[in-house]
């Protein structure tokens, strides 16, 4: 960044600021110190700034398309004049230079000959005509397409507007005033030496030179006036013109947003090699279009944002900020500073369960979280008043027989939307539905007759069916007052309930057939019907066909997107499936299988992030993969956006979690592992952030965080704390260092 560019950025801010006054002194003293140095052997002459202000003048005029205004000011510079663009030069506008030759401006070596000056003149005129030829092309064909934006035609290019230009105009304008100077520059260059050209010309501007070859420019004015042509006799139409300009003539790298300011940057380019002075002064120039307003607050919000970025411990802000702090912009610092506030530091451990800890749950406020282990009791925890316990729900068999285990182990559990009603799978194949809405409401903990009393029903799938998990849907119309879950089983059971235990819907039974399946097809163009294949993706993002011989497989995870649309389960043969959910109080509904992802390893677990985006598998034995699922709801497939490594857990079901909201979107993942440590990545970049030992060496087998906690106005944000159980018997929270502090 020059220092010019550095003075200007301050004074404009000052502007901004409301500090005009002290901007303009910054410019005085700034002067003031040009004119000190000028007692320097290297001091700038009068005439080096009177040159300055020519080609700054220059460059002025082309921006504002007064093209005719500078053609005539060269020309009358010349003993030479062939232009027919001819007008009176405003005295007024050239009096800091009319005195000057234009010969010293230009780039050329000491006592060239005069057919050097006469070349480079030439072919400055030409560059000039040529621009101001696709200005008029482009206006004249596109100016009833309403693809031209308001007060964008300026200068020369009024005459022009709303203006009927037929197409022999554009020709007579080829012919006329830029063929002449094409033969001109020909005609120059056959009686110049190539090594004389070599020796008294700078390479860049013998480049642009020997690049104005008449055949190649000849080839592209003829294009550009076919393109216009094709193109008025298609009113409407610019995709060929406008291709031509951006891929073949234009040769700025300015970002631009319309192609009248293309043109002015691609002649502005090709301009400043042939003056000497143009690079100083046309970054001076541009600067004030260069500078957005407010600029100063982007590059410090840029660089904060980046220095923050380039730290994997750093977390934006869950709650709006106003003015988030800014740190200054130092990366060790910064990293060390984010580091001693990453919310890895345990700050309680509870030990409220004889046996191991499978299963940990917040509720869908986040004020509650209940944990499920093989002694099989459920512990409800209150949140808000330092996780103390508010009941242990102990099952009885209810009367229920059955001939594979006697083991209540929990295996999984799920919050009901509104915090009224918890379900539990467990071992003993018997599906369990508690109502905690008093405990929720009152947050009063119970006596053990009452904690009895909690449990609803109790029922089983079928015979010998295992339940290993479930979900609740979200609320509707339908189920407001009647709350709907779904129970996966690894014995090829998936059905739905309301919580008096009563099927609604058999998600296998109920499948439509291959012929009336909807599919997706691998172009991405939506349903097709009457189809035996199934879009589906692997692991790789590749597509496959699956054959629909089989609706019946063993469900071991399953997940809901938050709108309720579609039903995901993760089955033993390594495939995802998804489901559309339809009305379960409709006799008549049906479901169907919209599409598949095929992957490398048995899936264990899968959960959805809280926008409905993303989901996240956890594959045994060391894998997990987050899915961008949005595409669903465009009948494409879903895609493979990020995979994780580090953590370990063979054959065992350890369950992971999306973790840290921040602004709709989780920042976080988290998983055990088989060591007892839990593994956090970041999701956008797929980096392990850090790992923390929570178990002992024993199986974490389960990680949740409070993804769901809104705090008041002037509460604590237990957004920021997360669970995680093992094999130990323990339960841990965890959350900031300094959380006891604040």
């Amino acid at each position: 960044m020059s220092r010019e560019y550095k003075l200007k950025l301050i004074q404009k801010s000052l502007d901004e600021l409301g500090y005009g006054s002290f901007s303009k002194s910054i410019e005085e003293l700034e002067f003031q110190q040009k004119d000190n140095a000028g007692l320097g052997k290297n001091a700038p002459s009068t005439d080096d700034k009177k040159y300055e202000l020519l080609i700054e003048w220059v460059f002025k005029k082309l921006k504002e398309k007064e093209y005719e205004t500078v053609v005539s000011y060269i020309n009358s510079k010349q003993k030479f004049d062939d232009s027919k663009m001819s007008i009176d030069l405003p005295p007024e506008e050239c009096r800091a230079f009319e005195a000057l030759d234009f010969h010293t401006v230009l780039d050329l070596k000491e006592n060239v000959k005069p057919v050097f000056y006469k070349l480079y003149v030439t072919v400055i005129l030409y560059l000039i005509r040529k621009y101001y030829f696709i200005d008029i092309a482009y206006l004249v064909t596109y100016q009833h397409t309403g693809s031209i934006e308001e007060g964008k035609v300026t200068g020369d290019l009024l005459k022009y507007k709303e203006k009927s230009t037929n197409q022999p105009s554009l020709i007579d304008f080829v012919r006329n005033e830029i063929y002449p100077l094409l033969d001109e520059i020909e005609f120059l260059r056959r009686q110049i030496d190539d090594q004389a050209l070599k020796n008294s010309v700078p390479f860049p501007c013998l480049n642009l030179i020997q690049s104005l070859a008449k055949p190649s420019e000849s080839k592209v004015l003829i294009s550009l006036l076919l393109a216009t042509s094709f193109q008025q006799s298609k009113t409407g139409e610019y995709s060929e013109f406008k291709n031509y300009l951006t891929e073949k003539v234009l040769s700025s790298k300015h970002h631009c947003n319309s192609i009248f300011e293309m043109v002015a940057y691609s002649l502005h380019d090709q301009l400043s090699v042939l003056f000497k002075k143009s690079k100083s002064s046309s970054s001076e120039t541009d600067l004030d279009d260069e500078i957005q307003p407010n600029y100063m607050d982007t590059i410090i919000d840029f660089a904060g944002r980046y220095q923050r970025q380039l730290s994997p411990y750093y977390l934006p802000p869950r709650l709006r900020v106003e003015n988030e702090k800014f740190i200054t912009p130092i990366q060790n610092d910064v990293n060390e500073k984010y580091k001693n506030e990453f919310p890895s530091h345990n700050m309680l451990t509870l030990k409220n369960h004889s046996d191991e800890v499978w299963i940990a749950k917040f509720s869908p406020s986040g004020t509650f979280l209940v944990t499920g282990s093989l002694d099989g009791t459920l512990v409800i925890y209150d949140v808000l008043n330092d996780f103390n316990v508010l009941a242990t729900l102990e099952p009885d068999n209810m009367g229920i027989r059955n001939t594979i285990k006697s083991n209540r182990a929990i295996i999984y559990c799920c919050w009901d939307p509104n915090e009224d009603y918890l379900v539990s799978c467990c071992l003993d194949t018997v599906v369990r539905i508690w109502r905690v809405s008093d405990i929720c409401k009152n947050r009063k903990v119970l006596s053990r007759n009452e904690q009895s009393s909690l449990l609803v029903t109790s029922f089983t799938p079928g015979e010998n069916i295992r339940t290993w998990t479930c979900e609740f849907l979200p609320p509707n119309l339908s189920n407001m007052y009647n709350p709907q879950f779904v129970i996966g089983s690894p014995d090829k059971v998936l059905k739905a309930y309301d919580i008096n235990g009563v099927e609604l819907f058999d998600f296998y039974g109920d499948t439509e057939t291959d012929d009336c399946n909807t599919s997706l097809d691998s172009r991405g163009e939506g349903p097709k019907e009457s189809s035996t294949d199934k879009l589906s993706s692997d692991n790789d993002g590749k597509k496959s066909s699956e054959s629909l011989h089989s609706r019946f497989n063993r469900v071991g995870d399953l997940a809901i997107t938050p709108d309720g649309k579609y039903l995901i389960t993760a089955n033993d043969n390594k495939q995802v499936y998804f489901y559309t959910i339809p009305d379960f109080l409709d006799a008549n509904s049906t479901t169907r299988k919209v599409a598949t992802i095929n992957l490398g390893g048995k899936l264990v677990s899968c959960s959805t992030s809280l926008s409905g985006k993303y989901l996240l598998l956890s594959i045994t034995p060391d894998e997990l993969q987050i899915w961008d699922i949005s595409p669903l709801h465009s009948h494409e497939r879903p895609f493979l956006k990020r995979k994780f490594y580090g953590h370990r857990q063979g054959k065992f079901v350890v369950r992971s979690s999306f973790g840290y909201l921040s602004d709709d979107d989780e920042q976080l993942v988290l998983s055990g592992s088989l060591d007892g440590y839990i593994y956090i990545w970041k999701i956008e970049s797929g980096q392990l952030v850090t790992r923390v030992k929570g178990h002992d060496g024993l199986l974490c087998s389960s990680v949740d965080w409070n993804r769901y906690f809104s705090p008041k106005k002037g509460q604590r944000d237990y957004g920021c704390l997360w669970c995680s159980v093992g094999d130990d018997k323990l339960v841990k929270i965890w959350g900031p260092p300094d959380w006891y502090s604040k």
